[in-house]
């Protein structure tokens, strides 16, 4: 019997969230009785050859802006789907959710699955073309039920994000100096700019480092502002890192001092890590950090809360303690991609 083929098509495969997320669901349902294909559109692949050596099938497209690109892409993949009889398609992000749609009006018989990876939605633009494509997907899959607004699918399904907790049950000799750390993309939206002028505020006060995990478009800027602040010496830019389970084990606390999220992975990482955590309260954030499993607060607040946290860490290992137990129980891989396959299949058999 062929195994059920299904196609996650995201926007690009460079680090991020929501592409861990293609990862390792892609995975686990290679190891499930699936048969896997990711497509990602832009030309953003460092984490392709990642996929490639764990034997999922995968590619880019290296779309741009170019509109005869973006319909010769369209069309490539048309092909790719008739010649391998795909009949699902799980679209990650805006744009592959805007070019799942023309695929399904290409190939009616197609079914559509949409996650967003976001709780903020984002400009009223955004919010119409999500809105209006509705007709085209057959389902939406949301990281809690706050999520939930008139541009989803009035059934949508509540599937949180999951990771193979077990990956992060590492025992490792923790930094010498009490460390900070924040995992992300150097852009706005992350904020780890406020990191910078929070190390120049404590600077003087206790001994520490800030490790900021992660590439992006402000990583010159981001290094060229803490030399202005004279915080080079205690702000360490660590760029990408295939390490993560093993940093979060070393770490002190993990900083998440983003504008808006939706259920970021790397703070369930950090939980099932056993890491302490200081959060922003936004996306889906405050239904895993609760005052009982880690440290909440708007990102002004940050210099006051570290210094706590590095007064009081008993008090601090001991939330991290019943996160780690939380982060187990809810958001354990088997249980979230369980969900997925048994979505998948209901729709094949549809």
């Amino acid at each position: 019997m062929d195994k059920p083929k299904v196609l996650q098509l995201i926007t690009g495969l460079n680090p991020g969230g929501a592409e861990k997320v293609v990862f390792d669901l892609s995975l686990y349902l290679n190891n499930n009785g699936f048969d896997v294909h990711v497509i990602g559109l832009s030309e953003l692949d460092r984490l392709l050859q990642n996929f490639l050596d764990n034997k999922i099938n995968a590619r880019v497209l290296k779309l741009t802006k170019n509109p005869w690109l973006f319909i010769k892409g369209l069309f490539a993949v048309n092909k790719f789907i008739k010649q391998n009889n795909i009949k699902l398609i799980h679209a990650h992000l805006m744009h592959a959710l805007i070019f799942a749609s023309l695929l399904k009006i290409i190939n009616p018989s197609l079914s559509v699955v949409f996650t967003s990876h976001s709780f903020n939605i984002g400009s009223k633009i955004r919010f119409g073309i999500v809105k209006f494509l509705k007709p085209f997907r057959k389902a939406d899959i949301l990281f809690s039920e706050k999520m939930r607004r008139p541009c989803y699918k009035s059934d949508a399904l509540i599937i949180p994000n999951g990771i193979n907790v077990e990956s992060y049950a590492t025992s490792y000799i923790k930094y010498p100096k009490f460390t900070f750390l924040c995992i992300g993309r150097l852009e706005h939206v992350k904020n780890q700019k406020c990191l910078i002028d929070f190390a120049a505020c404590l600077k003087h006060q206790f001994e520490f480092e800030i490790k900021l995990v992660g590439d992006g478009v402000l990583r010159a800027q981001l290094m060229q502002y803490a030399q202005e602040q004279g915080v080079a010496d205690v702000v360490d830019f660590c760029g990408f890192s295939n390490n993560i389970a093993e940093m979060c084990a070393r770490a002190h606390v993990f900083l998440m001092p983003s504008l808006w999220e939706g259920l970021p992975i790397s703070l369930l990482e950090a939980g099932a890590s056993g890491l302490p955590v200081l959060a922003t309260p936004v996306g889906s954030i405050p239904e895993v950090i609760t005052p009982a499993h880690g440290y909440l607060a708007e990102a002004a607040l940050f210099p006051q809360m570290m210094l706590h946290i590095y007064e009081n860490y008993a008090e601090a290992t001991a939330k991290a303690a019943a996160l780690k137990i939380l982060v187990k129980e809810k958001y354990s891989l088997d249980g979230i991609a369980q969900k997925h396959i048994n979505l998948y299949k209901s729709m094949l058999i549809d």
